[in-house]
């Protein structure tokens, strides 16, 4: 298939496709167009393939684009080819076009995926277009990894610095260093998210000394509406910042996947996720080694881990 950076080619390509779109009938393998969809739909009825659950009250069913008359197949397959290319579109074409359940691709195996990321700028140097600087603490226990970013208006972000250290000092350290463009423009951290899953008491403690920027992060232990909410916390003048953790890893993953999948490819990329030239194996490691699995549970349902 043609790719959009191609985008003649791509456009014709995908008028044909969405001209010529039929369904091919599961058992039979006849030909189901757009106005035998209609028939269909009319002399259609709900049947269970897998049997109904002795003692079950409510029956599911799992329903997609394909069935509504308002929809072609023809425009099925053009938001199919829209959005193939990238994860975070593809996920939405999966899960509202589909009504299925997203199982990203994961392209990022290797560490070394990650050194394709690298931009030439020295650690500790403030890329140009950036427009904050952030700071991520994730707390272990007995020392801390950090971590600095640079982002930019359109969404992407270069980490500039990262750490192993061992005291709340030294994170305050980093926290107020000044941050340098080649140009000497000074840039400060805006922003200061700290894990507080471990060692709480300790975690607020700093927060509190620098509410100003800080804020303690949780994820949360179950599904959740919104992708985070705020939390007060009794006797603290700060709050708890509660995120859907899934949600944050697969916007985190995609930027990746379509960041890498550019670098192969020689392309831009726009709102991407780049490392400065300081960055070391471990920290690659450690960007691969989390990603989303589905994973069957024993009785059946999907669990994420």
């Amino acid at each position: 298939l043609p790719k959009q950076e191609d985008s003649e080619e791509f456009e014709t390509h995908k008028l044909r496709a969405e001209k010529s779109a039929y369904y091919e009938c599961k058992k039979c393998g006849g030909v189901i167009d757009d106005e035998a969809k209609i028939k269909a739909l009319k002399l259609g009825k709900w049947e269970s393939i897998r049997g109904m659950k002795k003692g079950a009250k409510k029956v599911g069913y799992f329903i997609n684009s394909l069935y509504s008359p308002f929809v072609t197949f023809g425009a099925v397959v053009k938001k199919y080819l829209e959005t193939k290319d990238d994860p975070t579109l593809e996920q939405n074409f999966v899960n509202s076009w589909l009504g299925l359940p997203y199982s990203p691709k994961k392209i990022t195996d290797s560490s070394d995926d990650i050194k394709l990321l690298i931009r030439d700028i020295p650690d500790l140097i403030v890329p140009k277009n950036t427009v904050q600087l952030t700071m991520a603490i994730d707390v272990q226990k007995d020392h801390f990894y950090t971590s600095v970013r640079a982002w930019e208006n359109d969404g992407g972000s270069t980490r500039i610095y990262h750490a192993r250290v061992n005291s709340w000092t030294a994170l305050e350290d980093i926290l107020y260093m000044d941050y340098k463009t080649e140009d000497e423009e000074i840039f400060k951290i805006r922003a200061c998210a700290v894990d507080s899953g471990y060692h709480k008491d300790e975690v607020y403690n700093f927060v509190a000394i620098n509410s100003h920027v800080a804020i303690p992060v949780k994820g949360s232990s179950h599904d959740m509406k919104s992708p985070y909410n705020l939390s007060n916390i009794t006797d603290m003048p700060f709050q708890l910042l509660v995120v859907d953790t899934e949600y944050y890893k697969d916007i985190v993953d995609a930027k990746i996947q379509r960041s890498v999948k550019a670098a192969k490819e020689n392309q831009p990329c726009e709102a991407g996720f780049w490392v400065s030239t300081g960055v070391d194996e471990d920290y690659c490691k450690q960007i691969t080694s989390e990603y989303k699995v589905i994973e069957k549970a024993v009785r059946g349902k999907d669990y994420i881990s």
